[in-house]
């Protein structure tokens, strides 16, 4: 005998910003970087998947899945046309377990307009008598339980971990969204992570997989589907990531602008970065810069984090491949650099309210910053 548990349980914490839920049926999700956590007792734990929506993916495209319980080594799969349920966990002691259960890649065959490139779940299964509770909220950061607050990133393949484990693009078991940045960026700022990225987009560039520019797709699930309530980004965020624009051709600062008076009025309290590589063949730093200044918004400002990890001077091809991918995507190790080059940035904007614009690239190959 077992307990099943619709999705939509009150005993579940979602990731926010990315989940789409259609009552009690399922929840689902194209945005890699989705997760859950929850807190069950018994000795199993199953997830339940309707797949039917990515029937016309091919077998190597199909979504991956990620999942850890008790903070033991996170494990994976790859879904395929034939997954129905996936047993997460077995065989366990008797007790209160904790998971977290991550959508690790989906692709971008269309994750805008059926969507396609999706991951549904339907129900969770459980050992008669289990029960599901949220894990508990921390009042100080870490990990372990619910962060106090929340991020919203938005971006491009690179912030969703495109290639952080392989060299080819758009193969789901080369990345993995865990392990992007913007992870370990929410947590230094206490903060649960909304990741909403998807390759080949930019502010006014259309993404693949039938994406809209962000300009026009920053406030949606995906097609005709509202991320608003009530005209609102809820739960509210505390700080709003836009990673965008190192695509974009024809961009101009009024574009920007707009946008970002667009998104104030939908989180009227969240602070909002704007984020810049300054990649010498995208000459688009200037035009976001003066965007965010010609807002007029005081709690918007705009970061130069620098050209290191396009073109990583002092280092040899051997060297420059630990980092970054031929592509210009970054591997795990430059996720796990650029983080916190980026919380600092932001510490430091939000302590000395400025535009912070960073040209060099010291702070890539120095201890302490210059």
């Amino acid at each position: 005998m077992s307990a099943t548990f619709a999705m939509n349980n009150a005993g579940i914490f979602y990731s926010p910003y990315g989940w789409w839920f259609d009552g009690s049926t399922y929840v689902e999700t194209n945005s890699s970087g989705s997760y859950y956590s929850t807190v069950f007792t018994g000795t199993s734990y199953a997830q339940t998947f309707d797949l039917s929506p990515n029937a016309p993916q091919a077998a190597g495209n199909y979504p991956y899945v990620s999942w850890s319980i008790d903070h033991a080594p996170w494990q994976g799969v790859q879904l395929t046309s034939s997954t129905t349920s996936v047993t997460l966990g077995t065989g366990l002691a008797s007790g209160s377990h904790a998971i977290k259960f991550w959508v690790t890649a989906t692709v971008a065959d269309d994750r805008w307009l059926t969507p396609v490139s999706v991951v549904r779940l339907t129900q969770i299964t459980l050992d008669t008598g289990g029960t599901l509770t949220l894990p508990s909220t921390l009042s100080t950061l870490g990990d372990g339980g619910i962060q106090p607050g929340n991020m919203l990133v938005y971006g491009a393949s690179v912030d969703e971990g495109d290639q952080n484990l392989g060299a080819t693009s758009g193969i789901p078991s080369n990345q993995d969204s865990s392990q992007s940045y913007a992870v370990a960026l929410a947590w230094a700022f206490g903060c649960e992570l909304g990741l909403i990225a998807y390759g080949g987009q930019g502010w006014i560039q259309a993404g693949i997989g039938n994406v809209p520019a962000f300009a026009n797709s920053w406030s949606y699930y995906y097609n005709g589907v509202s991320r608003l309530v009530g005209g609102l980004l809820s739960p509210p965020p505390n700080y709003i990531i836009i990673s965008e624009g190192q695509l974009d051709s024809g961009l101009t600062s009024g574009e920007v602008a707009s946008t970002l008076q667009a998104i104030a009025a939908a989180a009227p309290n969240a602070k909002i970065f704007v984020l810049c590589w300054d990649i010498a063949s995208v000459p688009n730093t200037n035009i976001l810069q003066q965007g965010v200044i010609a807002s007029g918004l005081p709690n918007a400002y705009f970061i130069n984090t620098g050209t290191y990890f396009v073109v990583p001077p002092n280092f040899g091809t051997t060297q420059q491949a630990d980092y970054v991918d031929e592509g210009g995507h970054w591997r795990i190790n430059g996720h796990a650099i650029y983080g916190p080059i980026v919380a600092q940035q932001m510490g430091a904007a939000l302590a000395t309210p400025a535009v912070i614009n960073r040209v060099t690239n010291q702070y890539f190959y120095n201890d302490v910053e210059p």
